[in-house]
């Protein structure tokens, strides 16, 4: 058998399966490569490149749930402390966790508020005693 001749078979039967693959570009390819094929590295990168993409648009259009500034010491007492008793706090009405936190943290402000509160000063002087 002639070697030529076996090559030209098996290179129109080659031609003929990639008519109906969507990634054949055409024209004369080497033996045992395709054209229209990535290659591993270049699979792996465009791989990585669609993952951080795609990880960025989501975490991108997620709202960021940052607290506001600490403005005082009692404030910043407080969440430390509705953050140590939010998991041991009870709760009867199935509340969320976050509800749970804020209602600590308020009734730790009340009382701080109400222990650091001055006494009523007295506008009026008394008259002396003669």
């Amino acid at each position: 058998m002639d070697r030529g001749l076996t090559f030209s078979r098996i290179q129109q039967s080659d031609e003929a399966s990639r008519q109906g693959d969507p990634l054949y570009l055409g024209g004369s390819v080497p033996q045992g490569i395709r054209s229209g094929m990535l290659s591993i590295q270049a699979w792996t990168r465009a791989s990585a490149f669609l993952s951080v993409a795609l990880i960025t648009v989501l975490l991108g259009h997620v709202p960021a749930r940052a607290e506001p500034p600490i403005r005082s010491p009692e404030d910043a007492a407080c969440r430390v402390e509705a953050r140590a008793k939010v998991f041991s706090a009870p709760n009867p009405k199935g509340l969320e966790l976050e509800d749970i936190g804020r209602q600590i943290y308020f009734a730790c402000m009340a009382r701080t508020t109400q222990a650091t509160a001055q006494p009523p000063t007295r506008k009026h002087r008394r008259h002396r005693r003669r």
